[in-house]
């Protein structure tokens, strides 16, 4: 279990992140994001970027201290 989370903690650092309204997100999601709202992600609302990370089955990422 140890290594499982070791593993996941290096992929997630690998991951482009970035922040948008408090929220962490992967660059391909961003992407993804304003590709389907056809609009840059940062002109987004809170409520409009959490609606779509539902439409398209995104998740934010969990950040660790690392």
């Amino acid at each position: 279990m140890l290594a499982r989370r070791r593993i996941a903690r290096r992929t997630a650092r690998r991951v482009s992140r970035r922040m948008l309204h408090r929220i962490a997100l992967a660059e391909a999601d961003v992407a993804r994001i304003e590709q389907e709202m056809k609009q840059p992600a940062e002109n987004l609302t809170e409520e409009q970027l959490l609606a779509a990370m539902k439409k398209l089955g995104i998740k934010k990422l969990e950040l660790d201290d690392q």
